[in-house]
């Protein structure tokens, strides 16, 4: 008797303390590609996809005269979502409100993958049902046939990445502030993943 309660009790204690379930890292490459602001809820609820990551802030190239200070996040190791190697996310906003236009800042956020923009794409075309891209200025952006956009001031961007601390390709949502209603701002970086 006191032996099968025993059991028993080992049972439920090796339960309350399993291991979480594995984060699906793929779900997080998929809501990224949606351009909508719930990525930051799916970024949340899988972060333990991610190793710890080192969070700095430094300047980026956001086009080709323009650079913005954004929140970094560097991965401890990097991880394979949908067959790319995603090693930083980062996200940053861009003030630029014209005359009569209201608050117009533009947000960005997004990740750094080691490989230039065509294998991404490759990579994205091959193993996201229903992408397809094309051409757009110095980069890529969903095909309007495969994507709805979540609003006309959205937009998913992928374009080669260069700076002092490497290169590769991005992949980018752009957003103004009214995209994002009703959140109307970027969370923290420090809310959304682990640090070290």
């Amino acid at each position: 008797m006191f032996l099968s309660r025993l059991g028993t009790l080992m049972v439920l204690v090796g339960t309350l303390f399993a291991a979480p379930a594995a984060a699906d890292p793929d779900e997080i490459i998929d809501a990224l590609l949606t351009c909508k602001p719930d990525f930051f809820e799916v970024l949340k609820t899988e972060k333990s996809a991610f190793m710890p990551a080192l969070l700095t802030q430094r300047l980026i190239p956001v086009a080709e005269f323009v650079e913005s200070m954004a929140s970094v996040a560097t991965f401890q190791q990097a991880i394979m979502a949908r067959g790319l190697r995603v090693e930083v996310y980062l996200q940053t906003v861009i003030s630029g409100a014209s005359a009569g236009s209201g608050d117009m800042r533009t947000h960005i956020w997004g990740v750094l993958v080691p490989d230039e923009p065509q294998e991404v794409i490759k990579s994205l075309e091959a193993n996201v049902p229903g992408a397809k891209f094309e051409p757009l200025a110095d980069g890529w952006m969903m095909s309007p046939e495969n994507w709805e956009r979540p609003d006309p001031w959205s937009l998913l961007l992928i374009r080669r990445y260069q700076d002092k601390y490497g290169m590769g390709s991005s992949i980018w949502c752009f957003a103004e502030t009214a995209a994002l209603k009703p959140m109307q701002g970027l969370p923290s970086v420090e809310d959304l993943l682990w640090k070290y």
